[in-house]
């Protein structure tokens, strides 16, 4: 797990100890799909975040304190990823944890070697945003949609 802390003069990522930083200084620090991170707002840690693959229910889930905050939904097909469905608790809603829970998805999408087809429209305004992800993107087709109706 990473922590973000203060060195003279600006922010970084570290391995030791936490340090409480402004925000946005720092907002966040140390994502990772099978760990958790410290979740900030107003300048004190306020939760801990928790990102996870349940491939049995073919979905990734974000959990604060232990807690489903929300998942966005798959289904695989011929080395395509295909994000259908994301929904944040609405006791959870404007903290940022969807783009959070969407971002660790298709990381762990990437890991795994496939591509991602964004059915859902919260995935798939997250892509428009952030072109990292480009190089992963399939378009959705009639096909796509067939094995997401199938699939569920």
């Amino acid at each position: 797990m990473r922590y973000c802390s203060l060195s003279p003069g600006n922010v970084m990522f570290t391995s030791g100890p936490l340090v409480l930083v402004p925000v946005p200084a720092c907002a966040w620090a140390g994502v990772s799909a099978t760990a958790g991170f410290w979740w900030r707002g107003w300048g004190i840690v306020r939760a801990m975040v928790t990102v996870t693959n349940a491939s049995g229910r073919h979905r990734y889930e974000i959990s604060v304190e232990g807690e489903l905050a929300g998942f966005t939904e798959y289904v695989d097909r011929d080395g395509q990823r295909i994000f259908y469905h994301t929904e944040v608790d609405p006791g959870f809603a404007g903290q940022g944890l969807g783009g959070v829970l969407v971002a660790e998805a298709l990381a762990g999408t990437r890991a795994a070697g496939m591509r991602v087809v964004p059915v859902c429209p919260f995935v798939a305004r997250y892509v428009g945003r952030h072109h990292d992800f480009d190089d992963l993107l399939d378009p959705v087709t009639p096909e796509v949609l067939a094995v997401v109706e199938a699939g569920r």
